[in-house]
Formats: structure tokens, sequence, C-alpha cells
């Protein structure tokens, strides 16, 4: 999902932009680790570009606030109690500055509707929220880091994983989710999920 991540190990902290490719970090040796994930929308209101600009990117949360230094979180990350500790790590951020107000709660009424209405296009999206498609796609790079596009694939993928293959053919489930045909949801199911859809239902769903 489309969130902004502040991930913490014993040592340093980093922010880490919307992941929209595969990664992977070899984590080795002992220690503690801790994250924070921001809601969609949620670190916007921190940071001076636009959240697109982060996209798949990692840097230093001293680069976010200079008080987020080193010696901050080798404090934070030595505390023996876990719930202080995780308080602690809330208390901080919400009390950094802003530098715009947070459109947060739009950002959720429009994914909110993305999920309980899979099928609706974005021009669809764009009127029920008021607003032009130019103006919606800008909401999403500014605010979220992602286009609303790439979200909606990423939903309807998940809401094709939910749907019964048995009880409805996959032409009946691409007319459902809003696919154009059958090959379409095929195609972009395999983009999200790495595999297509018959290959996923027999592997975990059997």
């Amino acid at each position: 999902m489309p969130c902004v991540n502040l991930v913490l190990t014993s040592a340093t902290a980093m922010v880490a932009g919307v992941k929209t490719e595969r990664q992977c970090h070899e984590l080795f040796g002992s220690g503690r680790i801790a994250g924070l994930r921001f809601k969609p929308g949620g670190f916007h209101p921190f940071y001076s570009r636009p959240v697109a600009s982060i996209r798949n990117l990692e840097f230093p949360s001293e680069m976010l606030h200079p008080s987020l230094t080193t010696g901050w979180v080798q404090s934070l990350m030595s505390s023996d109690d876990f719930s202080t500790m995780a308080n602690t790590l809330f208390d901080t951020i919400t009390r950094l500055p802003t530098r715009r107000a947070p459109k947060t709660v739009l950002v959720e009424q429009i994914l909110k509707r993305c999920w309980h209405q899979p099928e609706l296009p974005i021009a669809a999206i764009a009127e029920s929220s008021a607003m032009s498609v130019r103006t919606l796609e800008a909401l999403f790079h500014d605010a979220v880091g992602v286009s609303l596009v790439w979200i909606r694939r990423q939903i309807r993928a998940i809401s094709a994983m939910r749907v019964d293959s048995a009880d409805s053919g996959w032409a009946e489930i691409a007319q459902q989710l809003g696919y154009s045909d059958q090959a379409h949801l095929t195609n972009q199911f395999r983009q999200v999920v790495g595999v297509p859809p018959g290959t996923f239902f027999r592997k975990y769903k059997s």
C-alpha cells in the first residue's frame, strides 16, 4: 500500500518512500528494529517536496528534521520498554513542524471508495470527489507519492485474490472488477502478484 515509512535500527533511522518495486534488505547479527508507517498522504505535511520525489528511495531521518539525529535514534532504541519507545517515537514525529495542511482525510475517503468499488474508473472517482482527473492525479502525486492508477491496480488485484474463482469464471470476475476483459485482468494481476491468477489460485488457494 502507498505508505511512507520511518525505519529504525539500533543506530540509524531512514525514511523510506512508497515502494512500487520489489526490494530486499538483508538483516543479520543481533539488534533491534522498529518502524513507523505514515497513513497514505500522512507524510506530506512534513515534507517540502512532492512525496513522489522519494518514491522507491530512502534517506536519513536527519534530512527530514535536524533533531532526528543518530544520537536520538540510539537513545530511543536503547529503551528496555517497547511501549515507552513506541510512544516516544510517535510523540516526536507528531511534534515535528509541518509545512502544509494535511490531506489525509480526503485521500482516505478516495481510497475507501476504491476498495468498496474497485470497478469504478478513474474519471468516476474524480467526479464523485468533486475534482477533475488532472487535479486527482496531482493530489496523489504530491501528497501520496504514487498515482491513483497504480494504487487502483493493486486494489483490484487484491480484490481478485479474494474472489472464489470456483463460483465465478475469470471473465465474470474481470467484469465485476471493471477490467476491459479477462486478458486485461490476467496481465495486471501478473504485474502486481508476479504470476497469473490461475497459477496463484492453484498454488496458494488450494
